[in-house]
């Protein structure tokens, strides 16, 4: 993809995946430990999925609440299922008490596979 927005998300690569996130939502999802798995608000199929790749990737505890007030548009060419898929990572390693690349998440979370942007 060469278009500017392509061109435009992929520097914004460079950045952490919350400040990405936050950078095309406005909001980051929210993230607590909890004594199970709990996602609520939009996207949450996808959401529940993303944190149980981040929890097998870490080797760590899926045992978290997420709460995502809203997302941008899927399939709109904004990249929003990496921007969802990296941020829920990031908070699972946070709250694992793991550290977070976007690099080393994007197998795991089945990102990249398209445009190499994401």
């Amino acid at each position: 993809c060469y278009s500017p927005l392509c061109t435009y998300l992929s520097r914004l690569a460079l950045v952490s995946a919350w400040q990405q996130f936050r950078c095309l939502v406005g909001r980051p999802p929210s993230a607590r430990r909890a004594g199970h798995l709990s996602v609520t608000g939009a996207e949450a199929e996808r959401v529940e999925g993303y944190a149980l790749a981040a929890a097998s990737h870490l080797k760590g505890s899926d045992k978290v609440a997420i709460a995502v007030e809203r997302t941008i548009p899927a399939h709109a060419g904004f990249g929003s299922g990496t921007q969802l898929a990296l941020a829920v990572a990031a908070a699972v390693a946070r709250l694992n008490g793991a550290a977070f690349s976007a690099q080393s998440f994007s197998t795991s979370l089945d990102r990249g596979n398209r445009s190499g942007v994401g």
